[in-house]
């Protein structure tokens, strides 16, 4: 019997332990928000929960309009954040995709807030809310994104501009024209591989067209991890090509998969990915490997 009161004594000690340094830990959590002022009315927000989702944020005297709203557990926190900002209402809540982690926050939306994603962007057209532009965003090289939906909000021409088939069914990218601010949300993963499967072929000219159009100021934001320059978005770029190129190049050379892997044929990348931990080395190979596994370019 007083082995037993031990053992229950002993187990409840932990239990408890454990509760109070995951309260500690919460309460951490609720102080370490990072917010950043990246240009102009532009800033970008972070909380250190689970994937730690990076929301846009345009504040001025029209109210406020949130690129991406994160998880619904940081709702109480963001509200807090804005309030902080400004003491207008949330007008837009503008979604670079339908991803839970991206669009869960969207509770946060009040009386008159209007949500957009890419599959409301016919409807808002109708009603005015956007602008449809068929002139096409031009690069220096002549690649370009087609077309383009425009929104006039605090003295900010901001761009939609949809991108789908790479990460999502529903990407857009959304460029602060005034501020030289792009959120890419998930198009962009700055310290990670991308989170694109075997949709290598389609991402790759995403981010050309995006190095091409842009000007050489222009700050990106990612959907998870640091903000980047036009220098770190080329530099992510021409990782990503090297590392598709040593892959095919151990796939032309008749080994497989594991084994190219067990070989850690891009070990000087393993670095890369520091943020999300199962877009590993592994995981690209693999994606690169059934991409291209028809070997053709």
């Amino acid at each position: 019997m007083k082995k037993f009161r031990s053992k229950f004594v002993l187990l409840t000690l932990i239990f408890f332990t454990i509760l109070a340094l995951h309260q500690v830990a919460g309460d951490e959590a609720k102080e370490d928000v990072d917010i950043k002022k990246i240009s102009g009315s532009v800033y970008r927000l972070t909380f250190p929960y689970r994937l730690r989702t990076n929301i846009g944020i345009l504040a001025g005297t029209d109210g406020i309009l949130l690129v991406d709203t994160g998880f619904k557990e940081t709702v109480p926190q963001l509200k807090k954040v804005l309030k902080k900002m400004s003491q207008g209402k949330i007008k837009y809540i503008v979604n670079t995709h339908h991803h839970g982690d991206h669009t869960q926050g969207n509770i946060i939306a009040g009386p008159g807030t209007r949500i957009i994603g890419l599959q409301d962007v016919k409807q808002l057209v109708s009603e005015g809310v956007l602008i449809k532009v068929k002139d096409p965003m031009v690069g220096k090289t002549g690649k370009m994104f087609d077309l383009y939906y425009t929104l006039d909000f605090n003295g900010e021409e901001v761009r939609l501009i949809p991108s789908p088939g790479a990460h999502s069914s529903s990407d857009m990218i959304i460029y602060f024209t005034r501020s030289g601010v792009v959120h890419m949300g998930d198009l962009l993963l700055s310290q990670s591989f991308p989170a694109v499967g075997r949709n290598i072929k389609k991402y790759l000219p995403i981010l050309e067209k995006v190095i091409d159009i842009f000007s050489e100021d222009t700050i990106f934001l990612s959907g998870h991890g640091k903000d980047l320059t036009k220098k770190g978005v080329r530099y992510y770029y021409d990782m990503l090509v090297t590392t598709i190129s040593m892959v095919k190049k151990a796939k032309k050379a008749g080994k497989t998969i594991k084994e190219i892997q067990k070989q850690r044929i891009l070990k000087d990348y393993e670095s890369c990915n520091t943020y999300l931990d199962w877009l590993t080395t592994d995981y690209w190979i693999d994606a690169v490997y059934k991409c291209y596994r028809e070997n053709k370019k």
